[in-house]
């Protein structure tokens, strides 16, 4: 009977009725024009923009039409026209020139073998992509020809006793054409100087006599200066004889300290002049 009951209730009773989709509220219909907007927006953009991702260490030189547009642009996101901008990336890293081994003739004509190594870096996009086509060869050759014309102005001793003199003229003339270019001279300098057999032969004779002479030279000032103390010395001798006889019985002492059997006992020729005048006088 219940159920009878609940099911005949539930017939009389009328649905709910569901809320109509087009009765939305004025900011719901806001917030979708607005939504369809950005969304055509951003689907717009690839086709009138390109967008690169520039790193930190990099910069696009823009150019617009064919001309330089404004300074190099980075790092980030950055936007370019399709069909009328250009950009070239350039990075700004230090990069490394190691110079080949190469035969070259010093200014005393001395043909050495010298090999070098230069660290350049890009400070000015801009016009290193204007004045340069491909910077990194042409400055490679410019360290190169620059490192010949440096070891060609200096003779074998300069080499090998002033290299750091060496190295800043070289760093000098690369930097006065690189700076012109937009690049930074870092460092520059010359690795290593080989010499050919022969040569290295010359040079050992060349420093054994150098050495020969020094010590030649040094055995004569010391005896210079040692005969000047010994006229000193005879000086005082000859106005105090009785100096003789104490250096006499100097030497006596330190011969006796030495532990020899043979004993050398030097004796004065003064002793037999005191000698001779007493026996005169007796």
């Amino acid at each position: 009977l219940r159920q009878q009951a609940w099911t005949a209730s539930a017939r009389e009773e009328p649905y709910m009725p569901i809320a109509d989709s087009s009765e939305e509220t004025f900011l719901m219909s806001i917030l979708r024009t607005v939504f369809v907007v950005l969304a055509s927006l951003i689907a717009i953009i690839p086709i009138f923009w390109r967008v690169v991702y520039i790193q930190e260490y990099e910069r696009a030189v823009h150019f617009r039409l064919g001309k330089l547009h404004g300074r190099s642009k980075g790092p980030g996101l950055v936007f370019f026209l399709p069909f009328v901008d250009d950009f070239r990336i350039i990075d700004l890293r230090v990069f490394v020139i190691s110079l080949p081994t190469q035969e070259m003739v010093t200014k005393d004509s001395v043909t050495a073998t010298v090999d070098g190594v230069a660290m350049i870096r890009v400070c000015d996009p801009d016009l290193t992509v204007l004045q340069v086509k491909n910077f990194k060869k042409a400055i490679r050759l410019m360290v190169e020809t620059s490192l010949r014309s440096v070891v060609g102005s200096h003779e074998m001793d300069d080499l090998l006793t002033n290299r750091r003199k060496i190295n800043q003229s070289l760093r000098e003339i690369v930097e006065r054409t690189a700076n012109s270019w937009g690049l930074e001279v870092i460092h520059a300098e010359i690795k290593d100087l080989k010499l050919p057999l022969q040569m290295q032969r010359i040079m050992a004779i060349q420093a054994e006599s150098e050495r020969d002479r020094r010590a030649t030279v040094i055995t004569a000032v010391g005896e210079e200066q040692a005969s000047k103390l010994y006229s000193e010395s005879a000086k005082i001798l000859k106005e105090a004889p009785s100096s003789l006889h104490l250096s006499y019985l100097d030497a006596l002492q330190r011969i006796a300290g030495d532990k020899t059997q043979t004993v050398v006992m030097p004796f004065p020729v003064d002793y037999f002049k005191c000698s001779e005048s007493s026996t005169v006088q007796s």
